[in-house]
C-alpha cells in the first residue's frame, strides 16, 4: 500500500510501532476509511436526487469501493450508475429540446436536410450531485482525517 519504506535502527520500540502503524494502515482498511466519507457524500446527494416517474434517478446514486491494487491508491466514490440512469447529466445540467429530429445528425445528413429537427427550447438544469458533494466535502474530509489519526494512534499505543 504504501509507496515509500522507513528504515529505523537502534530504537526497537520505535521500529515496532512504525511496524504496527503500516499494518493497521492496509490497502483495505485505508480503502474501507474512504468508503465511510463516501458514505457520508452518498447521505448528502441522495435525499436531494430529483424523483421522476420511474424513480430511477434516485435508484442510481450509490457508492463503490474499487480494488485495491499494489501499487496504486485507494479509491471509494460516490456517483451516478450510468446503466440505471443514463440520463442523470441531463437532469444535472439540463439540455435543448428538439423537436422533429435529432441534433445528433452527421454534416452530411444536415447538408440534406434530414434529420437536424429544430430546437423548441430548453429544460432548465436541476443540479443535485454536485452541489451536494461540494457541501459535504469538508465533513466527509474531516471524518477521514480523524479515522486515519485514530487508526495511527491506536497503533502507535499497542
Amino acid at each position: 500500500m504504501a509507496d515509500f519504506e522507513i528504515s529505523v535502527t537502534g530504537d526497537t520500540e520505535l521500529h515496532d510501532a512504525i511496524k504496527r502503524a503500516e499494518e493497521a494502515l492496509s490497502g483495505e482498511q485505508i480503502t474501507g476509511i474512504l468508503l465511510e466519507g463516501a458514505n457520508i457524500l452518498y447521505e448528502s446527494v441522495k435525499p436531494n436526487v430529483p424523483v421522476g416517474p420511474t424513480g430511477r434517478l434516485k435508484l442510481s446514486v450509490t457508492t463503490k469501493k474499487m480494488p485495491v491494487n499494489q501499487g496504486y491508491p485507494s479509491v471509494a466514490l460516490v456517483a451516478i450508475d450510468r446503466k440505471i440512469a443514463p440520463h442523470a447529466h441531463l437532469v444535472e445540467s439540463g439540455h435543448r429540446t428538439v423537436q422533429g429530429g435529432s441534433l445528433r445528425v452527421s454534416a452530411r445528413q444536415r447538408k440534406k436536410g434530414k434529420g437536424a429537427g429544430s430546437i423548441t427550447g430548453r429544460v432548465p438544469a436541476h443540479p443535485f450531485f454536485n452541489p451536494n458533494v461540494n457541501n459535504a466535502l469538508p465533513s466527509a474530509r474531516a471524518h477521514i482525517e480523524a479515522r486515519i489519526t485514530d487508526e495511527v494512534e491506536r497503533a502507535f499505543n499497542q
